[in-house]
């Protein structure tokens, strides 16, 4: 085997190997008895979903770097997280939200926001990449399903809220 096959087969364990804290939040919640709390799942699903969003502007940042291109692009991408941060900060810590929201009394409309703001995040990221880098087959392949399951996880987060809230 060589190299560059090693490099692919440790690339794509890692990259569906990321899809764990994902799914599993994303399919506990819809198990939870009706009058259990889903917001530490929800805690757990968004700070990770950040997390990876974060972690992809910074590579994108680092192939516009590698071909010479302004970076300005992705700081702009950086702030679709960090708006995100801004909402998930104000829905779980009420201390940080202005002393004139109720938090929880719109609780609902935050969280299905801040989901969607996610959600669209990564499709525009998944554009973005694949519009401008020239990337190897097995890593657009990889890139297009662990987004579309990013993006289911998503929707069953904003089907929860909505059949929770509405």
């Amino acid at each position: 085997m060589t190299n560059s096959m090693k490099v692919s087969k440790i690339v794509q364990l890692l990259g569906y190997l990321g899809l764990i804290p994902f799914a599993l939040p994303s399919i506990m919640v819809w198990n939870l008895s009706v009058n259990t709390p889903a917001e530490f799942l929800f805690l757990i699903f968004c700070v990770y979903s950040l997390l990876v969003c974060s972690f992809l502007t910074g590579t994108i940042w680092a192939f516009n770097i590698n071909l010479n291109r302004s970076p300005l692009d992705s700081i702009l991408l950086f702030l679709m997280p960090l708006i995100s941060s801004f909402m998930l900060m104000a829905l779980f810590n009420q201390a940080l939200a202005l002393s004139m929201v109720n938090v929880n009394a719109i609780e609902g409309i935050v969280s299905i926001v801040l989901v969607s703001s996610l959600l669209l995040s990564y499709v525009i990221l998944y554009a973005y990449e694949i519009k401008l880098f020239e990337h190897k087959y097995y890593y657009k392949k990889m890139r297009l399903w662990l987004t579309l399951a990013v993006i289911s996880a998503h929707v069953s987060w904003l089907l929860f809220f909505i059949t929770r809230y509405f």
